[in-house]
């Protein structure tokens, strides 16, 4: 528990495989370039994100295509009116190199003597929800209404978009859903989009089991997507 490795499901051609993770990193089957969207270079996917700020344009879906469109130009669906779905991007923004990751003393002891299980795409459904449900200091709801939910599960259908799942012993023997996190991947590029912890730890233990899984990926950028 919290470091046995377990064989996982084979998930869609191209898509992680569904499983549980443990200390280190799982087999994947793989990741994929998006079809008809720019395969950039690394550094010019960055010198793109650096040459915008703030609100860039509207769309009145959120469709796979378009998201997988306008996601290697740095931009991202933050809210809707009903009407319309807003895209902004960040200059600067805070990004994260996996190979440079840094487990401080007391996550890493966390991570040696907690007993915890961590999972890639076992829940993604639950954990976009309760993403959803977590208070943000200083917002009032969440940019994650019905509609973001169903399309980002639309594009984690179709092998896009990944979740992370910290779980502990509920106590009777089983397990429940602590904390995690989700978060698009095209290409070597990683786009966290959110996470939630329901017990202390939990999302931190996630991340942490979920960086070098993305290096092994072959993600060389996690895009925070904030200042």
């Amino acid at each position: 528990y919290g470091h046995a490795v377990t064989a996982p499901q084979t998930a869609r051609a191209g898509d992680y495989k569904t499983g549980l993770l443990g200390k280190g990193v799982g087999t994947v089957s793989g990741t994929t370039e998006i079809k008809g969207t720019p395969n950039l270079p690394l550094r010019a996917r960055v010198r793109l994100i650096r040459e915008r700020d703030g609100l860039v344009g509207a769309s009145t879906d959120l469709s796979v295509a378009r998201l997988l469109t306008f996601y290697p130009h740095g931009m991202f669906p933050w809210h809707g009116d009903g009407r319309f779905f807003y895209w902004f991007t960040v200059s600067p923004r805070a990004v994260l190199y996996p190979a440079k990751l840094h487990i401080g003393r007391s996550l890493a002891k966390t991570l040696r003597h907690k007993p915890y299980a961590v999972s890639v795409n076992r829940a993604f459904a639950s954990v976009i929800a309760a993403c959803a449900a977590a208070p943000r200091e200083g917002q009032q709801g969440t940019w994650i209404g019905h509609d973001f939910q169903v399309a980002y599960t639309r594009l984690h259908q179709s092998g896009h978009a990944h979740s992370f799942e910290c779980w502990y012993p509920d106590g009777q023997g089983g397990r429940q859903l602590a904390g995690g996190l989700y978060g698009v991947q095209i290409g070597c590029v990683f786009f966290g989009e959110s996470m939630f912890a329901r017990q202390s730890d939990a999302s931190k233990i996630a991340f942490a089991h979920a960086v070098p899984y993305l290096a092994e990926c072959g993600v060389q950028l996690i895009d925070c997507q904030m200042h």
